[in-house]
């Protein structure tokens, strides 16, 4: 066995030992990740998590490695991991913290998702496809992981202790300003100072597949996800994550984490690649959080009559209110079926829903 070889054995223990088996192997053997990903992602990881090495843990071929036309190349990216820090900026206790009510237990969420599978198994006898359409972020994945890491990044690189302690509740609004003055107390100088460095610096990370990788899952959403798919099910994972800078993090992290993915009967709809929010653009935070948002809301009501083609569609789950209300705009409830609202963040100025509509915090059951 060659020594790059024997460095990337050692990369995928480091790996394994923070996220799982899953996400080492979509890094270094599956072509989930292009090489730019690759290194962005390494660049990523390096400085924030403390990874510990572990020998022998995974049965590792050299042929699984040596078939790739950039295998040199993509060992040498590999073996950037092997110079690792010591200061964690992200933690695996602070990355399994369930965020807002997901880690409990609530007796109408456990009616309502029962109630879903039920439905589908009912449907699957009858010779039906079921199908079930959710949103990703804050409603699968809790995204203010990512958030707060890239503000603890730009808080080290700039000697801003504040900044290097944010947890994701202190992240989750979308002005930058608010995050800042109100959530994490910098006074007005500091504001002044870093606001406008510190939103390109953000968005330059935030819509990138390296850093999707500190995303976590709402606790049981992948369960639950498999037992839908298990009773005959199709799974459509709609999302405004554009297709170009966003994706392959995203099929890296479902993969990790045990959703289906990436098999008969999975779709997984990104918005159209677009450039970076507000990378070359003179428009201000606020204008560009807008102009985002009404590109989401366009793409995922062009999409939505895709799911009801396939089969019959069970539920659509979402956190953001105004989603629920446009995918209620189809007037047959056999085509649209159940519209839920996951109750765990929102963007700015959230749209009023019906009262009765199904709410959950998370998955568990």
């Amino acid at each position: 066995m060659d020594a790059s070889f024997a460095q990337s054995g050692a990369v995928f223990d480091a790996l394994s030992s923070v996220t799982s088996a899953g996400l080492a192997t979509s890094l270094l053997q599956a072509e989930v990740l292009s090489m730019a990903e690759m290194e962005r992602t390494c660049a990523a990881l390096t400085p924030h998590l403390n990874l510990s090495l572990h020998n022998n843990i995974f049965d590792l071929r050299e042929e699984d490695f040596l078939p790739s036309v950039q295998h040199a190349r993509r060992m040498e990216v590999a073996a950037k991991l092997l110079t690792l820090s010591n200061s964690p900026l992200a933690t695996r206790d602070w990355l399994a913290r369930p965020l807002w009510k997901s880690g409990e237990r609530f007796a109408e969420q456990t009616k309502i998702l029962n109630g879903i599978l039920s439905k589908a198994e009912a449907l699957h006898k009858k010779g039906k496809t079921p199908v079930l359409v959710m949103d990703v972020d804050d409603t699968i994945y809790a995204n203010g992981f990512r958030k707060a890491i890239i503000l603890r990044e730009y808080g080290l690189e700039h000697g801003l202790p504040l900044l290097q302690q944010t947890e994701p509740e202190q992240a989750e609004h979308w002005d930058m300003g608010k995050v800042l003055a109100e959530n994490l107390s910098l006074d007005t100088a500091l504001v002044a100072t870093h606001l406008d460095p510190l939103t390109t610096f953000w968005e330059e990370r935030f819509y990138t597949s390296a850093y999707i990788l500190f995303d976590q899952p709402l606790p049981g959403a992948a369960s639950f996800a498999c037992a839908f798919y298990a009773l005959g099910g199709a799974i459509f994972y709609v999302t405004g994550r554009n297709e170009q800078n966003m994706r392959a993090g995203t099929v890296a992290i479902m993969r990790r984490d045990g959703f289906p993915i990436d098999i008969e009967g999975t779709t997984l709809l990104c918005k159209p690649s677009l450039p970076l929010v507000g990378a070359e653009s003179t428009l201000s935070q606020a204008e560009r959080n807008e102009a985002n948002k009404e590109a989401d809301a366009t793409f995922k009501e062009r999409v939505f009559k895709l799911p009801r083609r396939v089969g019959s569609v069970v539920a659509y789950l979402d956190n953001e209110p105004a989603n629920i209300l446009r995918w209620l705009e189809e007037r047959d409830a056999a085509k649209r079926g159940m519209a839920v609202w996951l109750d765990t963040s929102t963007g700015p100025n959230p749209a009023t829903l019906p009262g009765d509509i199904p709410t959950l915090h998370g998955f568990l059951r």
